[in-house]
């Protein structure tokens, strides 16, 4: 997936176990954000940035959502606890987040296993991919997100 390249049709379920597509969201402008694991520090700290900033993203037209391979009963547990404004969505086969290259094998502590890259994709009302984060500080993201959009 690179900038200018149209986003891929999706149809997953939310942590609300509600269905979304990428029909769901013609005409509108939104980001996804990939993080690794639910519960977990670094993705905390991440969804909790984009939380923080949601209001100011919402006003500029912009609906957030973040995806990771967790079921949905894992992801609600994630929202409810952190107090997420936003649906999480759940790609439990890694099927849209191996189309859109945020799924592959990692090298950590040198042991190469699969999993989800922190990578954050903008996308605008026509289905075009507008920017890609492949490095989030997990603490700001929010504010790179906000200062993404507002350059475009």
């Amino acid at each position: 997936m690179e900038v200018g390249d149209k986003f891929p049709d999706f149809s997953l379920l939310t942590h609300n176990e509600e269905e979304i597509s990428l029909s769901d969201l013609k005409g509108k402008k939104f980001v996804l954000f990939a993080y690794p694991r639910a519960l977990t520090a670094g993705c905390t700290k991440e969804v909790c940035s984009v939380r923080d900033y949601y209001e100011e993203l919402t006003n500029r037209g912009i609906i957030p959502l973040g995806i990771s391979n967790d079921a949905p009963k894992k992801n609600k547990r994630f929202a409810e606890k952190h107090n997420l404004q936003y649906d999480l969505l759940c790609d439990v086969d890694n099927k849209l987040l191996a189309q859109i290259g945020a799924y592959g094998d990692k090298k950590i502590y040198g042991k190469v296993s699969k999993g989800t890259f922190r990578f954050t994709f903008i996308i605008d009302e026509s289905g075009m991919v507008r920017k890609i984060f492949k490095k989030v500080n997990t603490a700001t993201h929010g504010e790179e997100i906000l200062q993404a959009v507002d350059d475009f």
